[in-house]
């Protein structure tokens, strides 16, 4: 299969010269760096082996490797299975990514970085390499070269073995180096860390720390990027993530953690590159509508428009690859249309978080329609100058069954979304004794959530059960549907409405 693979790369790099120049370097580089070795050693023909197939994929959004070589452990062999299925994935080991990004927006002064080639940077047991070997050549006349792979390899199931190897560098050496175990455990997702303060030289402490402790590891940290321009001036500019992505005489977006970060106003954007469909189909709409990455939900309204018409497409039971019909085509193309506007939407990156506050208080409001329903989680600071600064923290929207649904148990389903949504708040930010106002245009939901769960039939009984077990001390409270924050998005609205939405 390895050797049948490599066939059909070489064919494909045979008529594509740069790609097959980009090829050969980052494998070259794999073999200088002592991440690949050939294999010289005979071995007996009933040892254990796995050959990896492999293939190029670009990435022209990356400013350091538009072009990585991927090596295929899902590939199944003539047994029937594949490496990634003889290995155990373990447990998990990092944050969600929603909680990191929430920690990251507390801190007036941030930093992100990305740890150089982390995986490579740890060896595998060497019998364990004798299931990480490639088959390559240079030219096509050169002889094929069994290779071993001497590192974690990405795309392996048990590559998450990295972060069980940051984990045990903090136990071994983190003793001296306390604020930076506390941004590797909790605020670093893979390779890439994000941390901040709210003071230039408590920040700078952090960075050192970082550096200091990952340096015993062996990793190396690059791509820094900042919102404070004089937090750069004494890093390397070969170390920065790009000079012309963080220049501080205009506005350019970067990616933290897949969403588009603009450092200068210090907010998020919403950009993303998606094709227009000469012929829209149930397959391509579902393509284009998982690139709209949202894991804070703050364009909810606009997503959850795009499930509420995906799921028409599955209750008309239209085939993957048949063209709409010619309502749906015309809804699709006025939704698709009508998403270049996101990129008028900016949202502050920073809550206003910092040690001086007067008061914090969460409040969380949570809505339902016949086609969806939603709950919004919203922040409220009182500074030290008696100011209120209120930031949108983090939404969720989910589309219900098929089944027909009551509107009141819909409500109570967004109440039940809200409880959950407010616990992995409080948990991601620690903000378990901060108060908390859970809002409801309900008097239904309202009303359920008065009594015992034991007054109640079993589907309102549980969750008032998961509801009060979760928000103990909430205080819930009635609020009108014009002023509910998350009526628009269990409606759904288009992105020019909501650029100018008042909520």
């Amino acid at each position: 299969i390895a050797s049948r693979s490599l066939n059909r790369l070489e064919h494909r790099l045979s008529k594509d010269v740069k790609l097959s120049e980009a090829y050969q370097r980052f494998l070259l580089e794999y073999e200088l760096m002592g991440h690949m070795a050939p294999v010289t050693d005979a071995r007996n023909s009933d040892s254990a082996v796995y050959y990896l197939p492999h293939h190029p994929v670009l990435r022209e959004a990356s400013t350091t490797s538009p072009l990585r070589v991927v090596f295929n452990a899902s590939c199944v062999t003539n047994s029937g299975t594949s490496l990634n299925d003889q290995l155990l994935t373990g447990h998990k080991l990092q944050s969600d990514l929603p909680a990191i990004l929430l920690r990251w927006r507390a801190h007036r002064l941030v930093f992100i970085a990305d740890i150089a080639k982390m995986f490579r940077q740890i060896l595998v047991y060497p019998a364990d390499s004798e299931f990480q070997r490639i088959l390559w050549r240079p030219a096509a006349d050169k002889p094929i070269t069994p290779y071993r792979l001497l590192n974690v390899t990405y795309g392996t199931a048990c590559a998450p073995l990295a972060m069980r190897v940051l984990k045990q560098l903090c136990h071994d050496e983190g003793v001296a180096f306390s604020l930076a175990v506390s941004v590797l455990e909790d605020s670093t997702y893979v390779d890439d860390v994000l941390f901040g303060a709210h003071n230039v030289s408590a920040i700078l402490e952090i960075r050192n720390q970082l550096n200091s402790l990952l340096k015993l590891g062996g990793f190396y940290l690059r791509k820094w990027a900042s919102n404070y321009e004089e937090l750069l001036k004494d890093i390397t500019t070969s170390d920065l993530l790009d000079i012309s992505c963080i220049s501080f005489q205009e506005e350019n977006s970067i990616k933290a953690l897949g969403l588009s970060w603009n450092p200068i106003p210090d907010c998020f954007s919403f950009q993303y590159q998606l094709d227009e469909l000469e012929e829209p189909t149930k397959r391509s709409v579902l393509s284009i509508v998982s690139r709209i990455f949202d894991p804070l939900g703050l364009i909810s309204p606009v997503v959850i428009s795009a499930k509420i018409f995906l799921q028409e497409l599955w209750i008309r039971g239209l085939e993957w690859d048949a063209p709409l019909p010619t309502d749906l085509r015309d809804s699709w193309n006025t939704y698709f249309n009508s998403l270049t506007h996101l990129r008028g939407i900016s949202i502050p990156r920073w809550t206003n978080q910092c040690p001086d506050v007067l008061g914090v208080e969460l409040h969380e409001f949570a809505d339902a329609s016949s086609r969806a329903y939603a709950a919004v989680v919203y922040l409220r600071v009182l500074t030290a100058i008696d100011q209120i600064n209120v930031s949108f923290l983090v939404g969720k929207t989910k589309v219900p069954p098929i089944k027909t649904v009551s509107i009141p148990r819909l409500e109570f389903c967004a109440a039940v979304l809200l409880a959950r949504l407010i616990h992995f708040v409080q948990n991601a930010l620690n903000f378990s004794f901060v108060p908390t106002y859970c809002w409801s245009d309900s008097m239904i939901t309202l009303s359920w959530l008065k009594r015992h769960p034991s007054y109640w039939k079993p589907f309102v009984a549980n969750r008032v059960t998961d509801i009060q077990t979760k928000l103990s001390h909430a205080k819930w409270g009635y609020v009108s549907s014009k002023q509910n924050p998350a009526d628009c998005a269990s409606r759904g609205i288009d992105a020019v409405t909501l650029k100018d939405h008042p909520l």
